[in-house]
């Protein structure tokens, strides 16, 4: 079952406007089935394969005389050198709106990189899990608030409307603990990173003191914002700044911290209980 998501006509709009459109965001939000179900037509290539990342590695030329234009590159982050061949290609052609469709999970990798390499050619979407209007119209039952809080919003619960929601939302973060924070920096202590994700979905809706989380897990106060960082620019938590008429007061006052998916946040302070 395909769930429509609000992004949608404005990503219909803008692919008529720009020659590239990247989706960013955290993993399984439904950024390739998005891609794919817009643009039927498109080629697909997933760059998250072996042989597929090593071809365009190794052979970038050949690679883009293979699959053309009107394509989607999946996880795009893994060969940054595709994103310089695409600003050639598409400055060829600069009229042609719509020739690539890119999409990349680690946005702190592929939306910074796309930024820079793809300024002026790209129009960039951020998508996240489902909301409650997106689940409403695609005639998803509405759970009471706790049971919903639970389930979270991820779109393959839904979509294979799966009844093991823990199961799922552990294998979720332990993948993310274990790949994509350690493909971006590394961790020398897991298991104290898996207590910041607990300590830190613990604290859902209070100011985020850094201080305080650096004290409590034994490490200095830039590993701790270091970390923020990470799971803030890969989309799994969000820091929400006060209002203040001042803009500068908002900027520089303490934000809350929030996670993006509920479920995600669930499972992070059930699984370590010895550390609450």
């Amino acid at each position: 079952m395909y769930i429509h998501r609000a992004l949608e006509p404005h990503i219909l709009e803008l692919v008529q406007e720009y020659p590239v459109i990247t989706l960013v965001g955290p993993r399984q939000s439904g950024k390739t089935t998005m891609a794919k179900h817009l643009f039927p037509s498109y080629t697909y290539v997933n760059l998250e394969d072996p042989q597929t990342r090593l071809f365009a590695s190794e052979d970038l030329n050949g690679f883009f005389h293979q699959y053309g234009t009107h394509l989607i590159i999946d996880e795009v982050q893994h060969v940054p050198e595709v994103l310089s061949k695409i600003q050639v290609l598409v400055d060829e052609h600069a009229q042609e709106s719509g020739q690539f469709i890119l999409t990349g999970s680690q946005e702190m990798q592929s939306g910074g990189i796309v930024a820079q390499s793809l300024a002026g050619r790209t129009a960039i979407f951020t998508v996240l899990p489902l909301s409650l209007a997106e689940l409403r119209e695609a005639g998803e039952p509405i759970l009471d608030r706790d049971s919903q809080l639970l389930r979270g919003f991820m779109p393959r619960v839904y979509q294979t409307q799966t009844s093991r929601v823990f199961d799922y939302y552990a294998g979720y973060v332990a993948t993310y603990v274990q790949r994509d924070i350690k493909m971006v920096t590394a961790i020398q202590d897991e298991l104290v990173f898996q207590k910041f994700l607990v300590l830190l979905s613990g604290r859902v809706g209070s100011l985020l003191n850094y201080t305080s989380l650096a004290n409590d897990l034994g490490v200095s106060r830039q590993t701790v914002e270091r970390w923020t960082s990470l799971l803030t620019s890969s989309h799994i938590i969000h820091l929400l700044p006060p209002w203040f008429p001042s803009r500068t007061s908002s900027i520089v006052k303490t934000p809350k911290v929030y996670f993006h998916d509920t479920g995600v946040a669930q499972c992070c302070w059930v699984l370590s209980p010895r550390i609450r």
